[in-house]
């Protein structure tokens, strides 16, 4: 399986669903490691070119959701492109880091946005953190946690799909909320694989 190292970019903020116009998975760099093929021999010894099942990107530089009101999603650096239609795997690792002062309650949420068609895959919002202490202690606290998105996805042309975040102080305030690209704890990750017509 190809490995792909997701490169950060400027978000762009389009209400709810976030989606940047001019981000594309060209901003990935691809590694040396792959599975199989590329290629595969047709009729009269011809070279063809083959679409690989699927691929992995990393998120590689911590996002900070704290500029961000609270609420409100944001589009993360982390993107791959479903190369063509079908049903596809998706399997997505997302590391969390909140930090505030008690008494508080916050959570970073996560979900999947097709930046193609500009909606949201609302079935794949996962809580990746959840930070609540409703003590009055006067040293701030804090947590990071890693959260799963298992889902599959239908798409009918060449998609991109986009990991959005979101912080929300329901007491208190955030002083560190964070989408970690690891190692400490887990990854940020993204992968993707065809698994039918």
């Amino acid at each position: 399986m190809r490995r792909l190292m997701a490169a950060a970019g400027t978000t762009a903020l389009l209400g709810l669903a976030a989606i940047p116009a001019h981000a594309s998975a060209s901003s990935a760099t691809p590694s040396q490691r792959h599975q199989g093929p590329t290629t595969m021999t047709g009729a009269g010894g011809s070279r063809i070119a083959r679409a690989l099942p699927g691929d992995i990107a990393y998120l590689n530089t911590t996002f900070n959701l704290q500029p961000y009101a609270s609420g409100r999603w944001v589009n993360t650096p982390l993107q791959v492109t479903l190369p063509r239609a079908g049903r596809y795997h998706v399997d997505v690792n997302v590391q969390g880091r909140l930090w505030g002062a008690p008494p508080t309650n916050l959570v970073i949420l996560a979900r999947l946005a097709d930046a193609t068609t500009g909606t949201v895959l609302y079935n794949t919002t996962r809580l990746v953190d959840h930070l609540v202490d409703m003590n009055p202690w006067d040293r701030p606290i804090g947590q990071r946690a890693t959260a799963s998105i298992d889902d599959e996805i239908r798409v009918t042309r060449p998609t991109r799909i986009v990991l959005q975040a979101t912080r929300l102080n329901q007491a208190g305030t955030s002083s560190v909320a964070e989408i970690l690209p690891g190692p400490g704890g887990g990854r940020t990750s993204f992968r993707f694989e065809r698994v039918g017509p």
